[in-house]
C-alpha cells in the first residue's frame, strides 16, 4: 500500500507489546495519517497484518511496542513478507545485525528503509504510483505471452523492468537474477506457468513475494486457488484503481 511511514520517533515501552493494543495503535496511526484509507483495505484485514506482524517482529527479537508497530508498517508498506522477499535484502541483513537493543534495530531498519525509499519510491510515492498505473495494461500483455520455460528469467526481469524500473535497478544486476529465480519458483510451486508466471512476477514486485498470503490481498489466495490468473490481474487493477484515487485525493 502507498502509505509513507513518517520519521517520528519510535515509542518504545518497557514491556512487550500484546496483540490487541498492537492491533488498537497501529489502525489509530493509520487512521490519523491517512484518513479514509480504510475504503482501500478494511481495518480488519489490517487488524490482521498487525497479528501476523507481530509473530514475524519476533523471529528478529522484536517484542516491543515501537519496534514491532515499524515492523508492521514496513508490512503494510513493502508486503507482509518484506523480511525475506529477495526484492528487499536490506530488510533482511538489517533485522539480522546484532545490536544492544531493539530500539537500535528498529533504528536501523528504519535507516535502511528511508534510504531505500528516497532511492526508489520518489517525492510523495509517485514513481510507486506510476508503477500501479502500468501495472494492468503490463500484466495483461503479459497473459497472452507464450514463455518456454528455459526464456522464463529473462522475460520476469524484462516485464518487472517495465513494471517498476527503481526496484529493480536498486538490487542490481545479482539481486535481479535472485529474484528473478525466486519469482519463477514460487509461480512453479504453485503451479503457474507461462504467461501467468510473468503475472505472478509482476505481482511479487508490486506487492512483494508474500502477496498470497498477505491479509491486505485476500483476493489473492482465492484466484489463485481457482487457477484464475486473469481475474487476479483484475483484482489487483481495481486496488491500484482505488490507491491511485485515494492518494489523489490526499
Amino acid at each position: 500500500m502507498a502509505f509513507w511511514i513518517r520519521q517520528d520517533q519510535f515509542e518504545v515501552l518497557e514491556r512487550d507489546v500484546g496483540i490487541a493494543e498492537l492491533q488498537r495503535d497501529v489502525i489509530r496511526r493509520l487512521g490519523e495519517r491517512s484518513p479514509g484509507c480504510f475504503a482501500i483495505v478494511p481495518e480488519r484485514a489490517i487488524a490482521a497484518v498487525a497479528r501476523l506482524g507481530a509473530t514475524r517482529a519476533a523471529r528478529h527479537g522484536l517484542t516491543r511496542l515501537g519496534p514491532v508497530r515499524l515492523f508492521v508498517e514496513m508490512m503494510i508498506l513493502f508486503g507482509c513478507a518484506f523480511d525475506d522477499d529477495p526484492l528487499f535484502p536490506w530488510a533482511g541483513a538489517a533485522l539480522a545485525e546484532a545490536h544492544p537493543t531493539q530500539t537500535t534495530k528498529a533504528d536501523r531498519l528504519h535507516d535502511a528503509m528511508m534510504e531505500y525509499l528516497r532511492a526508489t519510491a520518489g517525492i510523495d510515492q509517485q514513481r510507486t504510483l506510476a508503477a500501479m498505473r502500468r501495472f494492468e495494461p503490463i500484466a495483461t500483455r503479459a497473459l497472452s505471452m507464450d514463455v518456454a520455460p528455459e526464456a522464463i528469467h529473462a522475460v520476469l526481469l524484462q516485464e518487472t523492468r517495465a513494471l517498476f524500473p527503481e526496484r529493480l535497478a536498486y538490487l542490481g544486476p545479482e539481486g535481479e537474477a535472485k529474484a528473478a529465480h525466486a519469482w519463477a519458483a514460487l509461480a512453479e510451486a504453485r503451479g503457474i506457468t507461462g504467461g501467468g508466471a510473468v503475472v505472478h512476477a509482476l505481482l511479487a514486485c508490486l506487492l512483494g513475494h508474500g502477496f498470497v498470503e498477505d491479509p491486505l490481498f485476500a483476493w489473492a489466495d482465492t484466484r489463485l486457488r481457482g487457477g484464475d490468473v486473469q481475474a487476479i490481474v483484475s483484482e489487483a487493477g481495481l486496488y491500484c484503481e482505488r490507491v491511485l484515487r485515494f492518494m489523489h485525493e490526499e
